[in-house]
């Protein structure tokens, strides 16, 4: 009888993007220190787990006293593989920098641009987890 040796291989499963409860009234604290802002939300159409966060984010922003549009649920052309932040100014760039910060806490990648077009503060793209 051979024995062949049992080898058990754990995949790393990729875990869904949140802010974590322990966190969320820190957060909120920070983001009401920008109470009025103005945010458009987005994700990928096709989703859940983009559009989940997507949620998660939208309801933290707007008990923090954030106006926010959307979620808009979009097909773009190529996949985005990240959390994109538009802003509309470079004036928006201490809001883009804390939420920029909250991300990486998160071990979530995120980009930042300027649309100088964009009629709210912050827009944010939830693209697909990497």
């Amino acid at each position: 009888k051979e024995q062949f040796e049992r080898r058990q291989v754990v995949l790393e499963e990729k875990k869904d993007r949140r802010i974590p409860d322990h966190m969320l009234s820190q957060v909120k604290a920070e983001l009401s220190k920008f109470e009025g802002t103005s945010a458009r939300m987005a994700c990928d159409r096709n989703d859940q787990e983009a559009l989940s966060f997507a949620e998660q984010l939208k309801r933290v922003f707007e008990e923090s006293g954030w106006a926010v549009m959307g979620i808009n649920q979009t097909q773009h052309a190529k996949p985005v593989k990240e959390v994109v932040i538009i802003l509309n100014h470079a004036e928006q760039k201490e809001k883009a920098n804390y939420i920029f910060s909250l991300l990486m806490a998160l071990d979530v990648k995120s980009s930042a641009r300027l649309n100088k077009n964009q009629q709210e503060d912050l827009g944010i793209i939830v693209g697909q987890r990497e």
